[in-house]
């Protein structure tokens, strides 16, 4: 076999080794930035979480954000066919909350909305929780 045949080849799987390399770098940087992100978001909504029980006058105990594959009352908000336009879904938590000494738990629903404006490029649009208009669904009854 030809020297210049076993070096080609040697060459071309170094090449692919570096282009693999850089690929799972730039690939594990934007996961790394989506994870930082979705921690601090999930932070500040648990925040606001907080905040909107305080005003609501209750204190929270607990809260969780419901998965897409929980039963949960506002199920019918989700899917094909529901959102209407500026209508951007929601947020459902399961929370538990105090007040006067009884103790509830239900289901959070807090919508989300599109900001105004005209949107250039392809980035998402910007949205942000409707506080005015969150509703719940309680269980049953303070015990």
């Amino acid at each position: 076999m030809n020297a210049n045949w076993i070096f080609l080849g040697i060459v071309l799987c170094v090449i692919l080794v570096i282009g693999l390399a850089v690929a799972a770098s730039i690939g594990g940087v934007f996961y790394l930035i989506l994870r930082t992100n979705l921690q601090r978001s999930r932070a500040v909504f648990d925040d606001a979480v907080q905040s909107w029980s305080q005003a609501s006058g209750y204190q929270l105990i607990s809260a969780e954000k419901a998965d897409r594959n929980t039963a949960h009352p506002f199920r019918d908000r989700f899917g094909f066919g529901v959102r209407r336009h500026g209508d951007f879904g929601g947020v459902v938590h399961r929370i538990t909350v105090e007040a006067n000494n009884r103790q509830a738990s239900g289901w959070l629903f807090i919508p989300l909305k599109g900001q105004g404006g005209i949107q250039i490029g392809s980035g998402a649009t910007p949205v942000f929780a409707d506080w005015r208009n969150a509703e719940v669904a309680w269980d049953g009854s303070m015990t």
